[in-house]
């Protein structure tokens, strides 16, 4: 039962510590210029929790990083992300 109190404090302190909010998936390899996350020059993935995210939410951070274009959105993708931030959802920028 103990056992289960301490991965139980750890996973809301785990939470607490990594925030609520949505984050672009911008990954690049050290040196490189090219990005090996799921973003791309025209592309914006943008990875997410539903519980704490909702759309419009992410539509504003899409619109931010898509700077003078118009952010339009193109799917979805579930599970795809991180164990905190499961979800996907890609922007075009246009």
């Amino acid at each position: 039962m103990r056992k289960k109190i301490h991965i139980f404090f750890l996973v809301v302190i785990s939470l607490f510590f990594t925030g609520c909010s949505a984050y672009v998936d911008q990954r690049r390899e050290a040196g490189r210029i090219a990005s090996v996350g799921q973003s791309s020059a025209n592309q914006i993935a943008i990875c997410y929790n539903p519980l704490f995210s909702d759309e419009n939410d992410l539509a504003e951070l899409a619109k931010e990083k898509c700077a003078t274009k118009n952010a339009v959105l193109k799917n979805y993708k579930l599970f795809n992300c991180t164990l905190f931030y499961p979800n996907t959802v890609f922007y075009t920028c246009k």
